[in-house]
């Protein structure tokens, strides 16, 4: 009963705080809060960790049906089962981490912090946790979890070489990429890489993950999935070596109504995706009659060829874009006249155009990169009175290039470069 009360008031006691609200308060105070209310979620951990502890010994988890502690966390609480397995890790370690488990209950250690301890002392020899457990505090009350994992791992390695032996074997058991199916437009990525894989994807993949100015308007995991993209369509000197199949019917290449354009001969590409991927992509397109027949199958159509690309990096060379310092040996050549609409593959009508953000605004977006006259290119928005979309909003920019395009339809196919 009176176990129930005092949780009764905490609770009550959390319920006052929100009431108060936040109205008012200037950031010193707001970073008090925040630091306060992490402190009272730690103590809460720690107290759930020893009943959890408790929870084992009796064996209370079989009586609702469950095979193992974290298991019964998973469906009693409603964690993922990484969670449930930190919080089972640490409830059977805090008899004997003292030293950690009294860290924690002053406050000078957090619990994703006790977490990194617990785990590796559970990798040791029993006769050797407590070393480990010395070693990783001795860095614990100056690094935050993510450094003091690094700190945790050398510890490890130092007092057992086996564990590192061991984590490679199990890391190459669990080793797993999955590619799910495309579902409206993406597809779900999941799986476990080894560590050697994964320095190697980051290495890979740092590059380009810088934000493409100060208006970058993408998020860090936004910006890492066009860095993979990037990483993925470059070859080398940075020159575009994607060979992507585009299956497409006469009709879509003209902008008609009809069956879209099959990237891979399996998705579906929007006109704008179309004219967006043919710009600069080394495509591979083969073109059908009405009747479904084979017309005309060719490689790398509607791209700039690599004397193009070198001419281009002369004239300019960094991202046409004003403001974007992406260097243009990194970037799509852009046709300033779009090529649907009778522009040429020269160097006069090519931009370089970074490809996770600038080259997409320009093509979806209703932005315009022209000649300034002077060698240059300059950037309109698409209210500028220079703008050929002039006044128009993204959309309805959108809507009228549509537009014009399926006027086109007693014009031939375009044919694509030999």
């Amino acid at each position: 009963m009176k176990r129930a009360e005092a949780l009764a008031a905490v609770r009550r006691g959390l319920e006052r705080v929100g009431e108060l609200g936040l109205d008012g308060l200037g950031h010193e105070e707001l970073s008090g809060l925040e630091r306060e209310l992490r402190g009272i979620i730690d103590q809460a951990e720690l107290l759930a960790a020893r009943v959890l502890a408790a929870v084992e010994r009796c064996g209370g988890y079989r009586a609702d049906g469950a095979g193992d502690l974290t298991s019964w966390m998973v469906q009693t609480c409603r964690m993922t089962p990484e969670a449930a397995h930190d919080r089972v890790t640490v409830a059977r370690s805090l008899e004997s981490l003292t030293a950690t488990a009294d860290l924690l209950a002053h406050g000078e250690l957090n619990f994703e912090q006790v977490t990194v301890v617990a785990r590796s002392a559970e990798k040791v020899r029993p006769e050797d946790a407590p070393r480990v457990e010395g070693m990783v505090l001795a860095k614990a009350l100056t690094t935050d979890a993510g450094q003091l994992r690094r700190h945790a791992a050398a510890a490890v390695a130092e007092v057992d070489g086996e564990a590192l032996a061991r984590d490679a074997r199990r890391a190459r058991e669990k080793r797993s990429f999955n590619i799910g199916p495309d579902v409206d437009g993406s597809a779900r990525v999941s799986g476990d890489l080894t560590s050697e894989l994964a320095a190697l994807l980051r290495l890979r993949l740092e590059p380009f993950m810088a934000p493409a100015g100060k208006e970058d308007p993408r998020t860090a995991a936004q910006r890492r999935h066009d860095a993979l993209l990037e990483c993925l369509g470059r070859g080398d000197g940075g020159r575009q070596v994607r060979q992507l199949v585009v299956v497409a019917p006469l009709s879509a290449m003209r902008g008609e109504d009809g069956p879209p354009a099959l990237l891979q001969g399996l998705v579906p590409l929007s006109q704008e995706a179309l004219a967006e991927v043919a710009c600069d992509s080394a495509l591979s397109v083969v073109l059908k009659d009405d009747k479904g027949n084979i017309a005309w199958a060719g490689k790398a159509a509607r791209t700039f060829s690599p004397a193009k690309r070198r001419a281009m990096l002369a004239k300019q060379p960094t991202c046409a874009f004003q403001g974007c310092n992406r260097p243009a040996m990194d970037c799509d050549g852009h046709h300033v006249k779009e090529r649907c609409l009778g522009g040429e593959t020269t160097v006069e009508d090519e931009a370089p155009l970074c490809p996770a953000v600038h080259h997409p605004m320009v093509h979806r977006d209703g932005w315009a990169v022209l000649p300034d006259g002077n060698g240059g290119f300059r950037t309109l928005p698409p209210g500028h009175p220079d703008n050929p979309n002039h006044r128009l909003s993204p959309e309805e920019y959108l809507r009228r290039r549509d537009a014009a395009i399926r006027k086109r339809k007693a014009a031939p196919p375009v044919s694509p470069d030999p």
